[in-house]
């Protein structure tokens, strides 16, 4: 008797295994479209085996855990890219925004416009004291310093948009800090040895991989499921604790980490190593300033070559190509004793920039090789962001490989189930009739 018992309790722990077994099956499918969801499943472990007078006989099994199919390795280099791929999306989406403001297009552009310039000096030249050919040099040097000063403030106004977007960003970065530590809290609360909080893990995955989008960010789980986030070697969440939230100042820019008490503890300058949407917009204004300081090279270079044939023709400040202007009022002021002076400056080798960076150019010559490097900038940006699209995709995809859920494997595993449900019920049925025989001989 005491053998049909044993084996109807094994049946009975059958038909509660399986119906677990189905229930994460029914889990997995209702997830399926889920990005962020990794595949569960319920994993059995034999029971102790007891010994009897014939020997050890075997006790049916039990679900000890339901597991998470995961690469936390995989993963890791999912979010370092997805920070890449952030970082390097918007830097070329402002390269390429500020890259129209450089570029030439007609009688409108900046090449043309200097060549009108040098060439109304050379007209000037056949006839010094003719008044319209001074009037044509106010009207070129006036067109000129024009489309320099627009220039300028485009490329200012660009440069600033992209200090206030990256601004911007800290306050949902500091949402998610506390999200990610919330649910660190809860998964500590929820976990024990033997069991995982799996679905809490999948939303704090997908909060990760949110900030992630944001900023780069090294993890580390410590026991009791939590994580612990770093920036650039700095704590940001450690546990249920937000250790630092960030303030990015656009005035340096930097980004500062505060602790509870509002205290900095640490001010971070690389934006290449932030990464992210914050970083990306700040390292394109840093390269935007850099094309702001060569056209001031080649606007004080222009004001004091052409002064110093004409003095006080051209009026600069700081910044130059800000401030550049013509000084000359009236047409008649011009003096074209040196007009051929100026105009051969169209050819001549001149030095831009202030020591030690400087280099010996013509005007012409520089300002190509502004839009060159310019071109070139934006080509590699673009190159980049489109490179960590597909690795993104790549590892993405991957990551569907391993947590992601297959429609014919969970059906394979519910036909499966569903045979060990009915086998474990017809087990015990038929337990139950050699009961019922040997009760029914008892007299």
């Amino acid at each position: 008797m005491s053998g049909l018992s044993t084996t109807m309790e094994i049946a009975k722990g059958t038909l509660l295994n399986t119906q677990l077994q189905i229930q994460t099956v029914s889990h997995n499918i209702a997830n399926a479209e889920s990005l962020n969801y990794s595949r569960q499943k319920a994993a059995t472990s034999t029971n102790p085996a007891v010994r009897e007078r014939s020997g050890w006989l075997g006790q049916g099994a039990q679900i000890t855990h339901v597991t998470q199919a995961r690469d936390q390795f995989l993963e890791s280099r999912l979010l370092e890219t997805l920070s890449s791929k952030a970082y390097h999306e918007t830097r070329s989406s402002a390269l390429k925004t500020a890259e129209a403001y450089i570029t030439d297009e007609g009688e409108s552009g900046l090449s043309h416009l200097l060549g009108e310039f040098w060439a109304s000096w050379d007209i000037l030249n056949m006839n010094p004291d003719g008044v319209s050919e001074k009037e044509s040099v106010l009207q070129a040097a006036q067109d000129l310093a024009s489309q320099i000063n627009g220039t300028w403030a485009a490329l200012e106004d660009t440069r600033l948009a992209l200090l206030d977007e990256a601004e911007n960003q800290e306050t949902r970065i500091n949402e998610l800090l506390r999200t990610i530590a919330d649910f660190n809290r809860q998964i500590a609360y929820s976990e024990t040895p033997s069991h995982t909080a799996n679905d809490l893990r999948d939303k704090r995955y997908q909060a990760m991989k949110e900030l992630a989008d944001y900023i780069h960010f090294d993890t580390t789980e410590i026991p009791g499921g939590a994580v612990v986030l770093s920036l650039d070697g700095h704590t940001l969440v450690a546990g249920s604790e937000v250790v630092n939230t960030v303030d990015f100042d656009p005035s340096a820019p930097a980004l500062h980490l505060k602790n509870a008490a509002s205290t900095t503890t640490a001010t971070l300058t690389d934006m290449e190593t932030i990464s992210g949407k914050l970083g990306g917009p700040a390292t394109a204004a840093d390269t935007i300033a850099t094309w702001q300081n060569r056209l001031d090279a080649f606007s004080q270079t222009l004001a004091d070559q052409v002064n110093a044939q004409h003095p006080g023709f051209f009026t600069v400040g700081t910044p130059p190509s800000a401030t550049l202007a013509v000084s000359v009022a009236d047409a008649s002021a011009i003096d074209g004793s040196n007009a051929l002076d100026i105009a051969q400056l169209q050819t001549a080798t001149v030095t831009f920039g202030t020591p030690p960076d400087t280099v010996d150019m013509t005007f012409s010559g520089y300002w190509s090789d502004i839009q060159r490097n310019v071109g070139t900038e934006v080509a590699s940006s673009e190159f980049q962001a489109d490179f960590q699209d597909t690795l993104m995709n790549e590892l993405e995809s991957q990551r569907q490989n391993v947590s992601g859920v297959s429609i014919d494997e969970e059906m394979v595993d519910l036909l499966k189930y569903q045979q060990l449900y009915q086998a474990a019920a017809k087990l015990i049925q038929n337990t139950a009739n050699m009961l019922q025989t040997a009760i029914d001989m008892v007299p």
